[in-house]
């Protein structure tokens, strides 16, 4: 064939020239007339011939994939789409700065310079940026989802399909089989509390900004 348009593909098969192409009508009854004829009906169910972008990058590929796309997602609260569809948006007008006739003045909220000048100590305006309430809601979360959450362990596959050595966490409901709490084959159950949460953001921060990479688990 010429071609695999519809009205190459009936020529094909019934040997006539289709008349009146595009005619909805038409085009419907020649559709039909394809699909229930002997030679195509072979070709229905057979094994899948397209591969998806899941068969063979990582999640992590995935991810950077999803990352370089326009936005998909509806816009959050307090952002407006400029038309419905579009992926285009823009802040309210008390949140945009694009000159001095419009948006609010550019640079630090009142509060964060009130914060500056009482601050004696660089904790006091980390403490501003991450009030102790955050920490609290940390510690609350992170011991749910230790001791208090269900789940099962599964192993998911690697790109080629095979079984990787390395298990997940799936949330399931107590009755699952094989339901269990994350932290339950740990040694010591430590009580997950605000210090705890503190002391390990600490660390983080002694690692990014003194140790660097060369950082031993003895200097920690």
């Amino acid at each position: 064939m010429d071609s695999l348009s519809l009205g190459v593909v009936w020529k094909h098969l019934k040997g006539a020239t289709l008349n009146n192409a595009h005619d909805s009508l038409v085009d419907a009854k020649t559709q039909t007339d394809v699909v229930l004829d002997d030679t195509f009906l072979p070709f229905i169910n057979k094994t899948k011939s397209i591969i998806l972008i899941t068969d063979f990058l990582s999640a992590r590929e995935q991810n950077e994939v999803k990352k370089k796309l326009e936005p998909a997602r509806e816009v959050h609260s307090s952002w407006t789409e400029l038309h419905e569809g579009s992926a285009f948006w823009t802040p309210k007008d008390s949140d945009d700065y694009d000159g001095h006739s419009s948006g609010g003045k550019a640079g630090p909220r009142n509060e964060m310079i009130d914060a500056g000048k009482i601050a004696t100590t660089l904790a006091d305006i980390f403490f501003f940026l991450f009030p102790l309430t955050l920490f609290d809601l940390i510690a609350k979360m992170t011991k749910h989802y230790a001791y208090d959450e269900w789940v099962v362990e599964k192993k998911g596959n690697d790109r080629d399909g095979h079984e990787k050595k390395k298990a997940y966490f799936q949330r399931c409901s107590a009755q699952t089989p094989g339901a269990r709490h994350c932290a339950d084959k740990e040694v010591i159950k430590y009580p997950v509390t605000r210090g705890y949460i503190m002391t390990w953001i600490g660390i983080l921060i002694m690692h990014g900004a003194i140790l660097g990479n060369n950082g031993s688990i003895r200097r920690y």
